[in-house]
């Protein structure tokens, strides 16, 4: 960014808080299940791909999955499900939870317990279809739905992140996030955690990365998905179409030209980060907010951002060492690509700016998550990205 992110925050203050906190989240980070995507007949379960007789499909705007695969991704048994012809009744039971529903009725049923839907499940090539989240949050998992790859997701059980927390500056780090570990200032103060990758390689296409170690050494990093281009039909035309071999189809998303998205390579936030050196236990992921917590010193400040927007909402509390520190301030910065999501994992954009940069480095020599500066690129004839450290920050 053309200024540091949250050093920025300093200077724009948008709201001063008190201190008082609110019960710390559970959890970590929910991994996807299962996938569903939109006129295909192989969904996955855990990345292993399966096979259906039927396909979910798009009607009056609602995403329609078939029930009946849906059970067996969500590891329902064959004998769990049932269905009767003469009510016109899908029953899927699994672990002591009984969920029916009836075709053309907007109301079902959880352990004998009616719920409302708004949206009546429908008989189609011999399957009973509905959108996938009513049974999915009867047996404890959650989905989400990803309108630029026409995918829904299944999502593992886990908390939700609250925006009106993070908002109001009272969003608690979850259990066993770490303090920064890093440069040690004057005062005794770490400033952001250590590197452990000098560099990572991307490529078009691949779910894989060449990690390189500060020492020189070489690893390949798994990023649980394929990287993607998401551009805009001008870029297509320019672009894509001009490298076909580089970009098969697949490799890339053409966006509505008044989209908010601008030509970028995403990749995957979380192993990347976690391969710079963010713990693991400070990243949060619950499907709908990507949270990272450890900025600026302190293992309370976060940086929380919502697909499908640039927005970011950040804390900073500032260091004792700060002589103008006030107390705890929360304020909003941007990334330079909105947040994306695939196949259930978050990804962020990099083209000749990076949104990395912003969130894992110490912009300009400032106090960061890593102590580090940082850059990166996204070379277009070569379909190829990477991302780099620079130098430490301080030492």
């Amino acid at each position: 960014m053309k200024k540091p992110l949250l050093f920025a925050l300093f200077s724009a203050l948008v709201l001063t808080l008190s201190a008082s906190a609110l019960p710390a989240l559970a959890g970590t980070v929910a991994e996807p299940v299962a996938k569903f995507v939109i006129d295909q007949r192989t969904y996955w379960v855990r990345g292993e791909p399966r096979q259906m007789d039927v396909a979910p499909f798009i009607e009056n705007g609602r995403t329609y999955v078939p029930v009946r695969y849906l059970g067996y991704a969500l590891g329902v048994p064959e004998s769990g499900i049932g269905w009767d012809q003469a009510e016109r009744k899908a029953t899927l039971t699994k672990d002591g939870t009984t969920v029916e529903l009836v075709v053309g009725q907007s109301s079902y049923r959880v352990n004998g317990q009616e719920r409302g839907m708004d949206v009546a499940p429908l008989l189609k090539d011999g399957r009973v279809f509905l959108p996938a989240r009513f049974v999915a949050e009867a047996l404890g998992y959650k989905v989400t739905w990803e309108p630029y790859f026409r995918q829904v997701v299944v999502l593992t059980p886990g908390y939700e992140v609250s925006m009106d927390q993070a908002r109001a500056g009272t969003l608690q780090p979850p259990p066993g996030a770490v303090a920064p570990t890093g440069f040690i200032d004057r005062y005794g103060y770490s400033w952001g955690f250590p590197y452990q990758a000098k560099r990572i390689d991307f490529r078009i296409g691949s779910r894989y990365a060449t990690v390189t170690r500060p020492d020189g050494s070489t690893y390949q990093l798994d990023l649980g998905t394929e990287c993607v281009v998401v551009t805009k039909p001008i870029t297509d035309r320019s672009i894509i179409r001009k490298y076909p071999e580089v970009y098969p189809e697949g490799t890339y998303v053409v966006m509505p030209e008044d989209s908010e998205y601008t030509t970028a390579f995403y990749i995957p936030f979380i192993p990347v980060a976690r391969a710079f050196g963010v713990p693991e236990q400070n990243i949060v992921w619950d499907g709908e907010h990507l949270a990272v917590f450890g900025y600026y010193g302190d293992v309370r400040n976060y940086c929380v951002m919502t697909p499908g927007s640039k927005e970011i909402v950040c804390l900073v509390v500032p260091s004792k060492a700060d002589p103008n520190g006030k107390g705890p301030v929360v304020g909003t910065g941007h990334l330079y690509f909105p947040l994306s999501v695939k196949d259930g994992v978050p990804m962020l954009g990099v083209n000749s700016v990076n949104d990395f940069s912003a969130l894992l480095f110490a912009p300009m020599g400032a106090p960061g998550l890593i102590n580090a500066t940082g850059g990166g690129s996204f070379d277009y004839e070569t379909g190829t990205a990477f991302i780099l450290v620079k130098g430490p920050a301080r030492q």
